[in-house]
C-alpha cells in the first residue's frame, strides 16, 4: 500500500552543515558530537602534577624484576602467564620473577617481601652464579663454506661484569632464603599458640610489679593464679624465670642471623660465594673447587658424604 503522506519520487540526503565548525572559538575544541573549552592548565602545581600522571603510566610499561618466596607470592592469587608473571629459577622456594608491571602496581601490597633486580643480574646472574672459570662455552652464529648460517659452540672469555651480576643474585638471593628460614625458626621458637604468647607482655609487666611491691595491683596475675589453682608468688616466680630464658635463647637465634647474613652480604668473589652456599645452603661448589680445597677427591667423590640439598647447615 502506497503512503501518501510520501511523495514519488528518490529521496535526496540532506547535507551535513558544516560551515559552523570553521568557526569555533579558539577557547573551544571539538569533541565528537561536542563543543568544549579547551583545558590548559595555568597553575605551576597542576602542571607538575599532570607530569606526574603522564611519568607515572610510562614508569608501569614494561616488566619487574624480583626475587620473592613462593609462600608470599601465593598471597597475589596469580597464575604464571604472559601477560602476568613468569618463574626463571627456584631455590630453596625463593622464586626468580619477571612480572608485568601494571599486575606489579596491582598486587604488590599483597607482598610482605621481595628483593628487586636489575634486569642484568636477573638476566645474567642465574646463568653465571657459582662461575668460577676464566672462560665458558656459548653459541656463536656463523657461515660455512656453503654460505649456510649455523651456530657453533666456541669458547669465550668470562666478562668480569657478569661475575659482578652473579655475585649479586647469589648475594641477594640467600639473604631472601635465610631471612624466611629464620622467620619459621621464630615462629616455632615460640612454641605455642598466640592466645598463650598475647599474654607475656602482660604477665611479664605484673610480674615485675609484684616483685618490687608485693601490694601491687596485679589483675591479670591475680587471675591466672586463681584459674591455674596455684600461689601467686610461684607464679611471679616461674613468669620471670621464663622471660630470662626467652630473653637469651631469642638472642641466641638473632646473633645467628646476623652472622650468616652478614657473611653472605658482605661476601665480594666467587670462590668464597661458593663455600658459603655450600657451608650454610648445601650446595655442592664447582667440582675443580671442591678438588682444590680437599672436600672432593680426584674420583669426584665428596669426601665428608652427600649433601642433603633443600636442608641447611646452621
Amino acid at each position: 500500500m502506497e503512503n501518501k503522506f510520501i511523495s514519488k519520487g528518490t529521496l535526496k540526503p540532506v547535507k551535513e552543515d558544516t560551515a559552523w565548525k570553521k568557526h569555533i572559538p579558539s577557547h573551544m575544541i571539538e569533541d565528537e558530537e561536542f563543543l568544549r573549552p579547551k583545558y590548559s592548565p595555568q597553575h605551576p602545581l597542576e602542571l607538575e602534577t599532570r607530569k606526574f600522571i603522564k611519568d607515572k603510566e610510562l614508569v608501569k610499561e614494561g616488566f619487574i624484576h624480583m626475587l620473592i618466596h613462593e609462600d608470599v607470592l601465593r598471597t597475589a592469587d596469580l597464575r604464571p602467564h604472559s601477560t602476568t608473571y613468569k618463574v626463571l629459577y627456584n631455590f630453596h622456594n625463593v622464586s626468580t620473577v619477571k612480572m608485568n608491571k601494571l599486575v606489579f602496581e596491582t598486587v604488590k601490597s599483597c607482598f610482605k617481601r621481595y628483593i628487586e633486580l636489575d634486569e642484568k643480574v636477573y638476566s645474567v646472574g642465574v646463568k653465571f652464579q657459582g662461575e668460577i672459570r676464566t672462560h665458558y662455552k656459548d653459541y656463536v652464529k656463523e657461515m660455512n663454506d656453503k654460505g649456510e648460517f649455523t651456530h657453533v659452540k666456541k669458547k669465550k672469555k668470562t666478562p668480569q661484569k657478569y661475575i659482578n651480576y652473579a655475585l649479586e643474585y647469589m648475594k641477594l638471593q640467600a639473604i631472601l632464603v635465610i631471612e624466611h628460614e629464620f622467620e619459621l625458626r621464630f615462629k616455632n621458637f615460640k612454641n605455642c599458640c598466640d592466645i598463650e604468647s598475647e599474654s607475656w607482655v602482660y604477665q611479664l609487666e605484673e610480674a615485675r610489679k609484684f616483685k618490687n611491691d608485693e601490694n601491687a595491683k596485679t589483675p591479670f596475675i591475680d587471675i591466672l593464679a586463681v584459674t591455674r589453682g596455684m600461689p601467686k608468688g610461684e607464679l611471679v616466680k616461674r613468669v620471670l624465670k621464663n622471660h630470662d630464658k626467652y630473653l637469651i635463647d631469642y638472642a641466641s637465634l638473632l646473633g645467628k642471623y646476623h652472622a650468616i647474613r652478614s657473611q653472605f652480604r658482605n661476601c665480594d668473589n666467587m670462590w668464597d660465594m661458593n663455600i658459603l652456599y655450600e657451608d650454610y645452603l648445601n650446595v655442592g661448589m664447582p667440582i675443580k673447587q671442591g678438588q682444590k680445597l680437599g672436600r672432593i677427591d680426584e674420583n669426584e667423590q665428596r669426601l665428608d658424604g652427600e649433601l642433603a640439598y633443600g636442608t641447611f647447615g646452621f
